[in-house]
């Protein structure tokens, strides 16, 4: 939950996949959406690497587009990571011989879980950047803005603010 980056949040999502099924390997993928393409695997006794150079890597599933339940391809069991409307963002997959329905429903379960950690990220950064944006609007404005508390004392100012009311900069005290 308190991660904050694409790549963070697939690596342990991939890692996790890999232990909750007892599989030989993991892999998760970020194919769609704004994000830059990212691949880990995380294979048994191994952490998740990107980009892989080995035959799990050649034989790895692909997103396929318009998918919205999982599927098999070969050894692999897959879920689409989907975000709004239903359109694919990535994939998580599992290589395993078998597959019950079960392990359909707990890797879709997984793939709800990262769209959502996934959608949480994006808000958060596009959050900060609004609040950043803002910032610089609130503190170019060549009018004073003065936030005060409940009382009416000042908690903070913007530059203007300090010239007309002869108050320290933002950031002196």
């Amino acid at each position: 939950a308190g991660l904050r980056n694409d790549s963070d949040i697939l690596t342990k999502l991939v890692e996790n996949t890999r232990e909750v099924f007892d599989a030989d390997a993991a892999m998760a993928s970020l194919e769609g959406g704004n994000a830059t393409p990212i691949r880990l695997l995380a294979t048994r006794g191994r952490r998740a690497t990107t980009s892989p150079k080995n035959e799990v890597e050649d034989e790895s599933p692909r997103l396929r587009r318009g998918a919205t339940t999982p599927w098999r391809d070969g050894p692999w069991l897959v879920a689409p990571i989907l975000q709004r409307r239903n359109r694919p963002l990535g994939i998580i997959a599992v290589r395993r011989p078998v597959d019950e329905t079960e392990d359909r429903e707990v890797l879709t379960l997984l793939a709800q879980m990262a769209s959502t950690a996934l959608g949480a990220a994006a808000l958060g950064r596009s959050i900060q950047e609004s609040e950043a944006r803002f910032r610089v609007l609130v503190e170019a404005a060549p009018v004073g803005i003065i936030e005060v508390d409940r009382s009416g004392r000042p908690q903070w100012w913007n530059t203007s603010a300090a010239k007309v009311f002869d108050w320290p900069s933002v950031g002196e005290s």
